[in-house]
């Protein structure tokens, strides 16, 4: 299926880096940030759908299947599995994140470095070299399609390690001047 509507987790970096993934292949799809939480943004009526990085309620995917041309959703998160599973155009791997799922279906290959960098955070597993670093940089870019595709591995690297450092020194700050109450029979910051 060739997408002409891609929803993607709103305002999340593995969501966003899922719609990258499917514009880097059909840049020609209309991409729209969406929640879960919310009903869907646009009608799908007539349309071929992707919905990455997140699910609708059963009920609402039914709907939308009956009013788009086609339908596919890609998800890991593990509170939608189970309410929507035997749905024919939903594929969840919990082993993965929203953005490599992306690529995998859109793309077929292994994914790219700053995809692979998205999932390491997502899934917190942290195993890359420099992750945390890399992923500091990578939050401070907006979410842009274009802007994603001028990134750089070594600059994100050197960035996010000033980043982390400054986070860093904040937090050994408000330490410093932290005030400890009461609070429902507990002492606490």
């Amino acid at each position: 299926m060739i997408p002409d509507l891609v929803l993607y987790h709103a305002e999340c970096t593995d969501g966003f880096g899922a719609a990258w993934a499917i514009w880097k292949r059909y840049p020609s799809a209309e991409f729209i940030p969406a929640d879960h939480g919310f009903p869907p943004p646009v009608s799908c009526a007539g349309r071929r759908v992707v919905i990455v990085d997140f699910s609708y309620s059963r009920p609402i995917l039914e709907e939308m299947a009956k009013e788009a041309t086609a339908l596919q959703v890609l998800d890991h998160h593990i509170t939608a599995q189970e309410a929507l599973r035997g749905l024919p155009y939903v594929h969840f791997d919990l082993d993965k994140s929203g953005a490599v799922l992306a690529w995998e279906w859109a793309h077929g290959t292994t994914p790219p470095w700053l995809l692979q960098y998205v999932q390491d955070k997502d899934l917190w597993a942290w195993k890359l070299p420099n992750s945390r670093e890399i992923n500091a940089g990578l939050n401070s870019y907006p979410y842009d399609f274009k802007v994603w595709d001028s990134l750089e591995k070594e600059r994100l690297e050197q960035e996010g390690r000033a980043i982390l450092r400054y986070e860093h020194e904040l937090v050994q700050k408000i330490i410093r001047h932290v005030v400890w109450v009461q609070f429902e029979g507990e002492t606490v910051p």
